[in-house]
């Protein structure tokens, strides 16, 4: 006889009080057969408001990258030449690629894991990313679903198209600085979102495949260590080790 998988409710979770919380859900129920999380009693919003499967990521996010790509690549194109707008735009998108690699860890460590000491942070805290650390195994919960990534995506756009906007806008005219501020963000987010679906797959598949399944695809061995660090990260240390898509030695 198999044994019953444990239920954790919202309820029971904003009923822990925040003193216990994070010892609790890194602790106890991260590694207890904790395989259930009832956010919602509509079947329907549980399904498709809490959980998103792997293909969703690109099947949301390249439309968005391509739409984003194409207006700054055409902007620059357009007002600088073919071969000056094509390097400076390739030059902002491979940068915004790059920042990714910071962000990851930005996010992962002071956003994902801030200290709960009140209510709505324990509630933030537990949708935002304690429902993964007690349910590691769920493959519908290693990705972001895009309802929750569209809002961090929107606060860390207006960031990118606000401060060139308002250092150009005097130099400039208002428009000018306003089409420029756009054209960077635009470009500068399309890289960073590029970056940001890599780190969604992977880290899909160091949870779903173990270390010699991972040999088989392309460079396995990386993400084999790579497996090695995040695991240690769920299950040994949850202070530590906050790359997920990279090594970080």
């Amino acid at each position: 006889m198999e044994k019953e998988l444990k239920v954790i409710t919202f309820k029971k979770v904003l009923q822990k009080p925040c003193k216990e919380y994070e010892a609790w859900i890194y602790g106890t129920a991260s590694k207890s057969q904790v395989q259930k999380i009832q956010i919602f009693q509509s079947p329907w919003m549980e399904r498709w408001l809490t959980r998103y499967p792997w293909w969703g990521v690109p099947l949301f996010w390249i439309p968005v990258i391509s739409m984003l790509f194409y207006t700054g690549f055409a902007y620059h194109i357009e007002n600088s030449g073919l071969f000056h707008g094509i390097f400076v735009s390739a030059g902002i998108a491979i940068t915004g690629g790059f920042a990714w690699r910071l962000a990851e860890l930005v996010l992962h460590k002071y956003l994902f894991h801030l200290k709960v000491d009140r209510k709505w942070k324990q509630v933030f805290h537990f949708l935002m990313h304690g429902i993964h650390h007690i349910t590691p195994k769920v493959l519908t919960r290693l990705v972001m679903p895009p309802l929750t990534g569209i809002p961090i995506a929107i606060v860390i756009y207006c960031m990118l198209a606000l401060y060139p906007f308002l250092i150009l806008a005097p130099k400039y005219s208002v428009e000018i600085g306003f089409q420029l501020a756009i054209s960077f963000a635009n470009l500068f987010m399309g890289g960073l979102l590029t970056v940001y679906m890599k780190y969604d797959m992977v880290h899909y598949m160091i949870h779903r495949y173990s270390k010699k399944e991972l040999l088989h695809f392309p460079f396995g061995a990386y993400l084999g260590k790579v497996k090695k660090q995040h695991m240690s990260h769920h299950y040994t240390d949850p202070t530590n080790n906050f790359a997920v898509s990279f090594l970080d030695d």
